[in-house]
Parts: structure tokens; sequence; C-alpha cells
């Protein structure tokens, strides 16, 4: 909010734009973005194939195992990370096992702040306004839901995975 806080004074319609949501990131930003391209947006939505965005937020998991590893003293290469980056994309349940998740109170807190944070930007933009109609809200729920379902909310407890040292996790990574 600090950026957007400053750029509204220099410019009268400051849009903030999820770049990590499901769908074409193009279509998506010149739809939602740019309100008055509509003939480009209908254009895009009959092409989506042609724009698909292949960005996917990268786990950083590896990377906190790699680190409580070498915090313990515990010996962790990088193909042993490898390895349970390859794990962690096909072995979904196993993995689970070993991830930490919001609470339902937290993901609560977060749901509301974010609606909070929808509300206030739609008070200084009429194209987000018209954007945000009470069904958008509805829509905003459910999508977080379904994020939250999708385990976006949750991260590996490192700490978890070297308590393990004989689970399918660590003697995969460990061959």
């Amino acid at each position: 909010m600090i950026a957007f806080d400053l750029y509204k004074e220099y410019f009268n319609d400051v849009y903030i734009f999820n770049s990590h949501q499901d769908g074409d990131i193009m279509t998506n930003f010149v739809c939602q973005a740019l309100p008055t391209a509509y003939n480009i947006c209908k254009e895009l939505k009959g092409q989506t194939n042609a724009f698909k965005s292949k960005h996917v937020s990268p786990s950083l998991d590896g990377s906190k195992l790699y680190a409580k590893a070498k915090q313990r003293n515990v010996p962790m290469t990088r193909k042993m990370i490898s390895k349970f980056n390859d794990f962690r994309l096909s072995n979904n349940t196993e993995y689970q096992k070993f991830q930490s998740c919001l609470s339902s109170e937290s993901k609560k807190r977060l749901l509301d702040r974010s609606l909070e944070l929808e509300k206030q930007v739609a008070l200084v933009s009429e194209n987000v306004r018209l954007f945000l109609e009470p069904s958008r809200s509805d829509d905003h729920i459910t999508n977080f839901e379904s994020t939250a379902t999708k385990g976006k909310y949750c991260e590996i407890d490192a700490s978890r995975v070297l308590d393990y040292p004989n689970s399918t996790l660590m003697r995969t990574i460990s061959l």
C-alpha cells in the first residue's frame, strides 16, 4: 500500500494487479487493468493460447530445507535439493505431511484484510469501484478459498523434514 499511496498522489487512477492469479497474465492485465480496452480484451479472450504465461511463483521450500540443514550441520547437497524439488512436485500427499499451513483464524484474518484493502482501493478509483461490484467480493472469497485449498498458504516445515530422517522424503533425496 505504500507504493499505491505514493503513486496515487501523481496519477488519478492507480491499479493494483495480481500477477499470480490463475489464467493468462496478458489477458487478465488488459481486461482488468485497462478497462477501456474492450476490443483488445475480447480479442485476447478468443486467443488465450497465443499469450499463455509460463510464470509460476517459485517455491522456496528447497532453499529453506538447505538453510535448516546447514544450520543443524546436516549434510545437504544441491543434488539432494534438486531431488527434493522433484519429490515436491510428484509426491504431493507425502510432501503435505511436512507442510505448515495457516490456521483457520489466520486465513480468516488474511481474507478479511484482503477484502478491506480492495475496499480502500475502490475508494480512490472509479474503474476499480466498478470492477469491485458486490458479486466480485463473492468471487474474491471463492478465489481465496480455492487458493488455500491448493496449499498456497502453506510452506515446508524444514525442521520436521530433518526430524524424520527415515521418511520417504528423506530416503528419496538421500539416494
